[in-house]
């Protein structure tokens, strides 16, 4: 007996072609990635002097704070500058002031912002510049990067304000730029494959992120350069989603040169195998990773020395570094109502 149904076609997926570049494709998506990231540190907001624009706060007043924190600002500017909480209400609170190559300081909270002014240097109607700042969450501390105050407890959120020596062309005011030693702002401060590496490494230490599956995607790259399918990864594999993409290794590989291709994030071009320039990235990258990894295991820093597991000692973080220490949340990591 013959049936009438039709033969079911089993649909097969396959790999689109690599739309990627044979040379690196330079570091935006590394920027895009990377500013996302600070955000959730911290924000900044930069009005310069003379802008015709109003500037707002980025969040408009204070909620109530459940993790302190130090603030350090260092004015590298030719003026004094002023600083301000914004209150509760909104309103500007004068909080003391810092002359050219002074540093302020200040114990806040998580989710308080902040603005810094910056007099005009006597130049008639022109708006003060102004440097607004919101801290989001506490800075986790590393062997490298230390975040932790003299007290042993509270973290640390610093950087500078200076003047650089380029000038506005309509009255020749100076114009404010932001040294963030952690999270550079802009995140195009961070303009080479070598540096943008080493601070998503820096970063996966922060979030203590394990480069072990990372590293299995790009031993597999560099042992045959010619297979572009191992250059083009699917983000939604759950184990690359997990253990990588939502991680700082999806820093690593944009660093690399990983660029984003609807579902999938791929490297290099189709046809052709990696270019040897960029396969040394590749090799550069996997040894720092391993080095890295191996300290790591072993209970050691980043800092080149041997360690004993059984001596060193766990690093000590700042009160709410375990990631309930950002705006909005308490040390159980209740809402704030």
């Amino acid at each position: 007996m013959s049936s009438n149904h039709g033969t079911l076609a089993i649909a097969t997926s396959e790999r689109p072609r690599l739309r990627s570049s044979k040379r690196h494709p330079g570091l935006s998506q590394f920027h895009a990635w990377h500013s996302a990231i600070s955000e959730i540190y911290r924000s900044y907001l930069v009005h310069q002097s003379g802008d015709e624009t109003p500037t707002y706060p980025i969040i408009p007043r204070s909620e109530r704070g459940n993790v302190s924190i130090h603030l350090t600002v260092q004015n590298l500017t030719d003026v004094p500058m002023s600083a301000f909480w914004i209150d509760y209400k909104g309103h500007e609170i004068f909080k003391g002031k810092a002359l050219p190559g002074q540093t302020w300081q200040q114990t806040t909270w998580i989710g308080h912002p902040w603005l810094f002014k910056f007099e005009t240097g006597g130049k008639e109607n022109a708006n003060p510049a102004e440097v607004h700042f919101v801290p989001y969450r506490v800075i986790q501390n590393t062997e490298k990067v230390s975040t932790l105050d003299q007290d042993g407890r509270t973290g640390i959120h610093r950087f500078a304000i200076l003047s650089s020596s380029r000038h506005d062309n309509t009255n020749g005011a100076s114009i404010l730029n932001i040294v963030d030693p952690i999270f550079p702002y802009p995140s195009s401060e961070i303009n080479t494959v070598e540096a943008a590496f080493e601070w998503s490494l820096r970063q996966m230490e922060r979030e203590e992120s394990s480069p072990r599956t990372l590293l299995k995607y790009l031993k597999n790259i560099v042992s045959k350069p010619e297979m572009s399918k191992y250059r083009q990864i699917r983000t939604a594999n759950k184990i690359f989603w997990n253990e990588v993409w939502i991680t700082s290794g999806r820093g690593v590989l944009h660093a690399l040169g990983f660029v984003e291709n609807g579902a999938y994030i791929e490297c290099g071009p189709h046809d052709e195998a990696l270019p040897s320039d960029r396969l040394g990235d590749f090799i550069k990258a996997i040894s720092e990773l391993e080095r890295w990894m191996l300290m790591q295991e072993a209970g050691g820093g980043d800092d080149g020395q041997d360690h004993e597991s059984s001596s060193q000692s766990p690093i000590i973080q700042p009160n709410g570094a375990d990631g309930f220490g950002r705006a909005g949340y308490g040390h159980a990591g209740s809402l704030n109502f």
